[in-house]
């Protein structure tokens, strides 16, 4: 049996534009996948981006109930929107899967 740690990079953020960027370390013309649970009591907030000299992903909270997702993998910007019934600001765990297959 395989236990990950999944848990053990727990991030808060204090300040209302604090945020985490990083590179994008592969193409993302391959396949790939991201996960990642949060929690916020914030209506509108940039949950994550990544970014290279060209292609970036971005996944943000826009009026507590819809996530949106966007890509660019070199054929030009793509968004995808997916709105809740329920509020994503509630403070509560919610947890984000994005798959991209090839």
């Amino acid at each position: 049996m395989i236990i990950s740690a999944l848990y053990d990079n727990e991030i808060t953020f204090r300040l209302p534009d604090a945020a985490l960027e990083f590179p994008i370390l592969t193409e993302l013309s391959h396949s790939w996948d991201i996960y990642f649970e949060f929690k916020t009591t914030t209506r509108n907030a940039v949950i994550l981006h990544a970014k290279g000299p060209t292609d970036y992903i971005k996944v943000e909270i826009i009026n507590g109930n819809l996530v949106k997702f966007q890509v660019e993998a070199g054929s030009g910007p793509m968004a995808v929107n997916v709105q809740v019934t329920g509020k994503l600001n509630d403070n509560q765990w919610h947890s984000v899967h994005i798959e991209k297959n090839k």
